[in-house]
């Protein structure tokens, strides 16, 4: 009986760390309203992450953590990817702000790292999910 009740505090804990209420907001969202400030995406970035254990609350809570950071008009989150796709104003943040915000949810449980493309020739805005490259 004890260590059943064990096993179920165990896994409740395990879920709760990731409970974030699921959020909804359309990928192609072009701009957002920050105060008196529009920001236009003009850039779009992969970002690899770490550490996400749950695709409900994890997904959740690096998608909400990245849209509410100011100058990002979408991002969307693929836990099996283990991966973010952000599309921002360049002049209101930089990627590594974006990798800042993603470290800095919660108890610092991800990590996240800037994907760098393969040909050179793109701009940042045009960048295609299958020709990215992680860096090294």
């Amino acid at each position: 009986m004890m260590r059943l009740l064990t096993i179920i505090l165990a896994v409740f804990f395990g879920f709760s760390s990731c409970s974030e209420s699921s959020s909804t907001q359309t990928e192609n969202e072009a701009s957002t309203q920050l105060d008196d400030v529009v920001a236009v995406a003009d850039s779009k970035t992969k970002l690899a992450v770490d550490g996400m254990m749950c695709e409900m609350g994890c997904v959740s809570a690096i998608q909400k953590e990245l849209r509410s950071t100011p100058g990002v008009a979408s991002a969307t989150v693929n836990f099996e990817g283990n991966y973010a796709m952000v599309e921002f104003d360049s002049k209101l943040v930089d990627e590594n702000q974006l990798i800042a915000a993603i470290e800095g949810i919660g108890d610092h449980a991800y990590s996240a790292k800037i994907f760098e493309e393969v040909s050179g020739e793109e701009s940042a805005g045009e960048l295609d999910e299958e020709e990215i490259e992680p860096t090294n």
